[in-house]
């Protein structure tokens, strides 16, 4: 009876064993696939960052190109009233000089 108790124990120790083993293998496992999802996500968040950075650059010329777009509208109001004036000189006619007479 002693030699089966003994086989039994040595039989349930094996068990034991062999599940402490793949445990410890599926931990290991484990720690890789940790190890690689934080990988990732370093590198996610390295990306995000490059993605705000560019958009941050978009920002700033889309607001200079509207800023440069407000002055190019100006500048043209500006034109357009020299030459309406221009074109109001013609209409007068004569050379400035007489005094806003026409002949």
């Amino acid at each position: 009876m002693e030699s089966e108790v003994r086989r039994e124990l040595d039989e349930i120790r094996a068990i034991l064993r062999a599940v402490a083993e793949r445990q410890a293998a599926s931990e290991a496992r484990m720690d890789r696939a940790e190890a690689r999802m934080d990988r990732f996500d370093a590198r996610v968040r390295e990306s995000d960052a490059r993605f705000e950075k560019r958009m941050k650059g978009f920002e700033n010329l889309a607001r200079i190109g509207m800023k440069e777009i407000e002055k190019l509208g100006r500048s043209q109001q500006r034109t357009e009233a020299t030459l309406r004036a221009f074109m109001d000189s013609l209409r007068r006619g004569g050379n400035g000089h007489n005094g806003g007479r026409t002949r």
